[in-house]
């Protein structure tokens, strides 16, 4: 079923049948598969919402036909039914484990081509880190050669918890490595890595990407999370060249986490660059920025999109009489993240025959604006400094009649402003941080107007 969905969205880019091409006559396409079902990327982590929807069903006709009832399939899709899978094996995969046959404080490194058959004489490094409070960070690193079985071994590693460990392979400008591990305290560790020929040709590799894009306004910004998922059904590596992924103007605020993929952003003039290395199966990269809130009920976001998005999703925040719409995608409806967060949401998977999506425009409509507080408590601020100032130059009696009648007006104003915000908080149009906001803003304008009324009022006195 994986299988099918993914050559569907490749289809829409005529990879899977210029792969079929590619084979001998009568022979079917042997791509690796994805090494997990695809499914959409969790929201963000620096930090985004987590528990994101799941996959939506796959579209009308991209389940396996049955037998009995054949169903026609894109131009160069694999067999399906009885046999689909025959020689379509799944990459392998690497991995990371306690090894018995192993001393405690041995690392086992064994390095396999994409067939599994053992790599000799390559080049392993070993980065090992420890870190402590007391102590700060430190880093170090080995290198040995692999030999004729493709493995290497590292002696002498310490089990404490402030170490860290991991292995690199370079093949070309692709680098690949395991997530940091630590090693076992009664075992030693072996680690399997596979290694790939690379191409900076995403076609080559047979990539297509999941997006999922979650727009939350806040009181001065839109804040963005932002995730992908890299999936590569072929049998080469892609590292990304020159791959930028512009961002909306004004953005500002980004942030990214390392993950435990080879793949990640760096942000960059025009917004950020895709680097790493995508092996066959599935990476996923995440990040955040903000656009300012120009505080319009309505505003739009052009976001261009990395190469060959075959499916994407795009969630906001849900609030009172907010709309998400999103070009040429589906309507967006109102739904539950496992979290228990209320969310729009809308998205589009690609077609065979599909352009691939290269940019979306989101808009946003009914958006909660702020209420008239902020502005009249900053105002006021300012109309109540230039008062006391006016009031010291008339003279006593004029003062003391002009200061009781202005601030007696700027005190109602002020306390109308304050029922305003309350009755705006209560409707839900100001979320918890605006209302604060103003509530404070508004009452320390009222203490000012007070100490200025009684400070008048003294002076009046000693004029007297």
């Amino acid at each position: 079923m994986i299988r099918l969905r993914a050559f569907m969205l490749l289809a829409a880019f005529g990879l899977a049948s210029a792969q079929a091409d590619a084979q001998p006559a009568g022979s079917a396409p042997k791509p690796p598969a994805a090494k997990t079902p695809v499914k959409a990327p969790p929201a963000a982590k620096p930090k985004g919402p987590s528990g994101a929807s799941k996959a939506p069903p796959a579209p009308s006709g991209s389940a396996a036909p049955s037998a009995a009832a054949p169903q026609a399939m894109p131009a160069g899709h694999p067999p399906t039914g009885a046999g689909a899978g025959t020689g379509n094996a799944s990459p392998p995969r690497d991995r990371v484990a306690p090894a018995a046959d192993l001393p405690a404080g041995v690392l086992e490194t064994v390095i396999l081509d994409a067939q599994r058959q053992p790599i000799a004489n390559r080049v392993v490094e070993l980065q090992i880190k420890y870190s402590t409070i007391a102590s700060g960070e430190k880093r170090e690193r080995r290198q040995a050669k692999t030999g004729d079985a493709g493995k290497v071994q590292f002696k002498g590693l310490k089990s404490e918890t402030s170490y860290s460990y991991t292995v690199v392979v370079k093949e070309g400008p692709a680098e690949y490595a395991p997530h940091a591990f630590p090693m076992p305290r009664e075992t030693g560790q072996r680690v399997v890595l596979h290694v790939y020929p690379v191409t900076s040709n995403i076609k080559e590799a047979r990539v297509y990407t999941i997006a999922t894009l979650f727009v939350e306004p806040k009181d001065d910004v839109f804040q963005f999370d932002v995730s992908f998922t890299f999936v590569s059904m072929g049998p080469k590596t892609w590292v990304p060249s020159n791959t930028i992924i512009e961002l909306p103007e004004g953005w500002k605020g980004f942030s990214t986490q390392p993950g435990m993929s080879n793949i990640r952003v760096e942000k960059r003039d025009a917004g950020v660059e895709l680097l790493g290395t995508i092996s066959p199966g599935q990476h996923d990269v995440a990040y955040r920025f903000q656009v300012p809130n120009p505080h319009d009920e309505q505003v739009s976001f052009d976001i261009p999109l990395p190469p060959h998005v075959a499916e994407m999703r795009v969630l906001a925040e849900k609030a009172k009489n907010l709309q998400l719409n999103v070009n040429g995608f589906d309507a967006a409806k109102p739904t539950t993240l496992r979290t228990g967060r209320n969310v729009l949401l809308t998205q589009k998977r690609l077609e065979p025959g599909q352009p691939p999506l290269t940019r979306v425009t989101v808009e946003l409509a009914g958006i909660p604006v702020p209420g008239p507080g902020r502005r009249y408590a900053l105002a006021l601020a300012g109309l109540i400094a230039a008062a006391g100032l006016s009031l010291r130059k008339l003279n006593p009696q004029t003062s003391r009649r002009a200061s009781a009648r202005e601030f007696d007006e700027a005190r109602q104003v002020l306390l109308a402003e304050l029922v305003a915000v309350e009755k705006a908080h209560e409707r839900g149009d100001i979320g918890p941080k605006m209302y604060t906001r103003t509530r404070q803003a508004l009452l320390g304008a009222l203490s000012r107007l007070i100490e200025q009324a009684d400070a008048g009022e003294q002076s009046a006195r000693r004029a007297r």
